[in-house]
């Protein structure tokens, strides 16, 4: 029996199969890969996956929060703001996108520009909020 014709349709049903999926299932794949890439500390890798994320569906706040997360991990801050921002932009009720943006200004050193996302995340529902916005007070913030 000759497998050739069996093996080849099997190959051009998988193939067509991949092509069919939506913009919003390749996303899913790609933000479960990236994800698990974050949590390894594989940040470039990570941020791979959510750029294609944010290719194939640019309003995908998730994408935008996790690439800020690694490009906080990496250090480079303000990505990390401007990823936070988007994805808050995108997403306004995400309250940890708002703290995540608060600990980014705060790890450069500007704390009185944490205070604004600090507030928006506690006003959300953050928990454990007490100590930043005690910060805040002494910048005049309620």
């Amino acid at each position: 029996m000759n497998r050739k014709p069996i093996l080849i349709i099997f190959l051009i049903s998988f193939i067509t199969l991949f092509a069919c999926q939506s913009n919003e299932e390749k996303a899913k794949a790609q933000l479960k890969a990236g994800s698990d890439y974050l949590r390894h500390s594989q940040f470039k890798e990570a941020i791979d996956c959510f750029n294609k994320i944010i290719e194939l569906t640019p309003e995908n706040d998730e994408a935008y929060f996790e690439r800020g997360s690694c490009w906080y991990n990496m250090r480079e801050f303000p990505k990390a703001i401007a990823d936070f921002k988007k994805a808050t932009d995108l997403n306004p009720n995400n309250a940890q996108a708002f703290f995540n943006k608060g600990i980014s200004y705060e790890a450069m050193g500007d704390v009185k520009a944490a205070c604004p996302d600090w507030i928006k995340a506690r006003d959300l529902g953050k928990p454990n909020m007490n100590d930043r916005i005690k910060i805040c007070r002494q910048w005049g913030f309620q």
